[in-house]
């Protein structure tokens, strides 16, 4: 399919313009080969930020930014950011659009009037995550199902980052069309990235990147530093990120009497010295508790791939998707959700850590978003 102008429209937590979220990522894909690209960037409900941007480019370039405030809180801003949206889309003048890609199914739902319209040739849904189990109210998930399954319905194609989430779709009776539903995984820009050949002491380093929720299971490893410490003397424990349980984590270093081994650095939104600090570690750690309702079983984690992608081996639960191929690939171990079982994981990975550093090496480059987002759009 040839594109000439494009948007891309997502929700935020923490803007971040040389991030890897999907829109960074598409964007920059997008930037060096089109005319136009519109970005478009709401805030989630409960985020803390209260503006929603549209960014135009012309020719890779900048042109235009725009922002507006939004007046509701709560929930019922969703429904504001419909009518930002429409805003947006007929104030930044760039007429026809070949492409539209929507990553959140009220977004699609807020365009699809201008698909209708002919204004858009086509309508892409990209889910990068699902869940059967969002919310405990049942009304609210079934409002959420429901609209996940008009998204899919009324998109020309949905992009889904795993297989499981067509699975899944399907068991709810969502029978997608084989020719509509196409997985798309995450993927990065490693053009500027350099590995680096760690010393003994930065192989026994251990470092999560990430939001900092009860779900993420940053709390297992700090439980098992002590057991970890005993077989690894070594061994540090870096935490890179924020969340609502940042204070719990803490709590529990304290506790422990880690705090001299276990570095909080808090959030960094430098993609340059977050990867410095990545490809100065050892290992990764992605040791999500493995819950139902944990939204990472039906995701394509980027942090795990980031991890690897900057050659760290990782420790990782059977939640993503993602898991079996990290063990079978030897990038990195695949543990129970127990201390014990953090501990012989990175055992296993200490005993031949530079067998295990170049398969995540290899491993990585597979993720590289060249290939991948060419696959998808060509496809289109």
């Amino acid at each position: 399919m040839t594109i000439k102008n494009a948007a891309v429209l997502t929700h935020y937590w923490q803007r971040d313009p040389n991030g890897i979220a999907p829109l960074d990522t598409i964007r920059d894909y997008l930037l060096p080969k089109i005319d136009y690209l519109l970005t478009i960037e709401h805030p989630f409900p409960g985020s803390g930020h209260v503006f929603s941007y549209a960014i135009l480019y012309k020719n890779g370039k900048k042109i235009q930014e725009v922002k507006t405030e939004n007046k509701i809180n709560g929930p019922a801003q969703y429904i504001w950011q419909f009518f930002v949206t429409w805003y947006f889309l007929l104030f930044l003048k760039v007429g026809r659009f070949d492409c539209i890609v929507a990553i959140n199914n009220l977004l699609l739902m807020a365009v699809w009037p201008f698909r209708w319209l002919g204004r858009i040739k086509t309508l892409v849904y990209y889910t990068i995550d699902y869940m059967d189990i969002r919310f405990e109210n049942k009304i609210l998930n079934g409002l959420y199902h429901g609209a996940d399954r008009l998204a899919c319905r009324l998109a020309d194609r949905t992009w889904v980052v795993v297989q499981r989430q067509i699975q899944a779709r399907i068991d709810r009776g969502v029978i997608p069309d084989a020719n509509k539903m196409v997985v798309v995984p995450m993927a990065f820009d490693q053009s500027a990235l350099i590995r680096k050949t760690v010393s003994l002491k930065q192989q026994f380093s251990l470092i999560y990147v990430g939001t900092l929720t009860q779900k993420q299971g940053v709390q297992l490893v700090i439980q098992a530093l002590p057991g970890i410490r005993k077989k690894f003397p070594l061994a540090t424990l870096t935490v890179i990120g924020y969340g609502d349980y940042m204070s719990e984590l803490q709590m529990l270093t304290s506790k422990l009497k880690l705090d001299k081994i276990v570095h909080f650095t808090g959030y960094i939104g430098d993609q340059m010295e977050l990867q410095k600090r990545l490809t100065e570690a050892g290992v990764g750690l992605a040791a999500y508790v493995p819950q139902a309702d944990n939204f990472t079983y039906y995701a394509d984690p980027s942090k795990v791939k980031f991890y690897l992608a900057c050659g760290l081996p990782v420790i990782v639960t059977d939640v993503p998707a993602l898991a079996e191929e990290v063990e079978t690939n030897k990038a990195g171990a695949l543990v129970e959700y127990t201390t014990e079982g953090v501990i012989n994981g990175l055992e296993k990975i200490f005993k031949d850590y530079r067998a295990y550093k170049k398969a995540a090496i290899q491993m990585g480059a597979g993720f590289n978003k060249e290939i991948i987002l060419r696959a998808a759009f060509e496809n289109l």
